[in-house]
């Protein structure tokens, strides 16, 4: 017997989106700081904790204009987030579609890792230079 909803979640289509992210695991502050360092021209705006605009490189000759931003995403992580800057980019198939997708990923990845290797940095160096206990005894 059918209650006459049988396979409708084959009928919805899946959410289209061009924006891309990773969550890093910084605290808010250390995140924009480092954001400041790794993207140039960085700013804050009320929807944001740092944003900036960037080009993306599709291919050898082909870029698109970005917004790259930093949002908090909880108390000890942020949210790393990338997306066209205009509507050149289809929702959905095509070569230029397929290309934005992977020319982000990569990027998106890319600055994840730059922002957190970038605090990881500065713990390091604070923790190498900061005395020891045996050192301020003496």
């Amino acid at each position: 017997m059918s209650s006459g909803y049988d396979n409708v979640m084959d009928d919805i289509a899946a959410p289209h989106t061009l924006h891309v992210s990773r969550i890093v695991d910084v605290p808010a502050l250390a995140a924009a700081a480092a954001f400041d360092v790794v993207v140039p021209h960085a700013r804050p705006t009320p929807y944001a904790i740092r944003t900036a605009r960037s080009r993306l490189a599709l291919t050898r000759w082909i870029g698109i204009a970005v917004e790259v931003e930093l949002v908090m995403w909880s108390t000890r992580s942020c949210e790393v987030g990338l997306r066209p800057d205009r509507r050149v980019i289809p929702f959905s198939g095509g070569w230029r579609h397929r290309r934005y997708v992977r020319a982000a990923e990569l990027e998106i990845d890319r600055l994840a890792a730059a922002i957190a290797t970038t605090v990881a940095g500065w713990f390091v160096a604070a923790w190498t230079d900061a005395p020891t206990s045996s050192r301020s005894a003496a």
